[in-house]
């Protein structure tokens, strides 16, 4: 499942004419804009995670491995796992670090093989990014965030450099953003984001 995730969105990015095509060109004055049209027949049916939550139609369960999840579709669609997606909650906030499509449940995947399964575990790989804690401080599963990790710490996350640089740059971020140890006490990069949100909001009302 994971390399047909991967060779499916690399093949977007690769031959992006393969599923897009340019419409006639409109022309007013000194600009010319030229339609880019999705090519439907060609391309794969998913909804994004977010939709699939909001429908309660995917679960993201923690497993005793820092560096995996496991996630549940319960869709009759596949659902996309965008590249660098946090979550949040089980017992310590992560970062999916590569693109991942999940089979549809009950459905075979778009490859046609490996037929969906609606109660299947398929694992998805993870890293950490919430160094001081390992306990359930809620409900035991995760919830995707709008948030996005920083671009040098996606780096050490999608390299072979292993989870302790993952950390090492969050602290290097904390330090950067000079944050009290009362802002994030569990080295939760997320808590730290938030935190520059709130920040930056209070500058523009004032």
């Amino acid at each position: 499942m994971k390399n047909e995730s991967i060779q499916i969105v690399k093949s977007i990015f690769e031959n992006p004419l393969g599923f897009f095509k340019l419409g006639t060109p409109q022309v007013n004055e000194n600009m010319v804009i030229i339609p880019i049209i999705v090519q439907e027949d060609k391309f794969v049916e998913f909804i994004s995670i977010k939709e699939a939550e909001e429908l309660n139609l995917v679960e993201i369960i923690e497993t005793e491995t820092v560096s995996e999840l496991e996630v549940i579709n319960k869709s009759n669609k596949q659902v996309l796992i965008p590249f660098g997606m946090t979550v949040q909650g089980g017992k310590q906030d992560r970062t999916i670090w590569e693109p991942i499509l999940l089979p549809s449940g009950g459905k075979k995947s778009v490859l046609k093989r490996n037929p969906g399964n609606p109660s299947h575990k398929y694992k998805i790989p993870a890293k950490c990014v919430e160094q001081s804690r390992w306990d359930y401080t809620g409900k035991r599963g995760f919830k995707s965030t709008n948030q996005r990790i920083h671009p040098n710490v996606a780096f050490e996350a999608i390299s072979a450099s292993g989870q302790g640089n993952v950390w090492s740059e969050i602290q290097s971020h904390r330090s950067e953003m000079k944050y009290s140890m009362g802002v994030a006490p569990t080295q939760s990069y997320l808590e730290m984001t938030k935190n520059s949100t709130k920040q930056t909001e209070a500058i523009v009302k004032n």
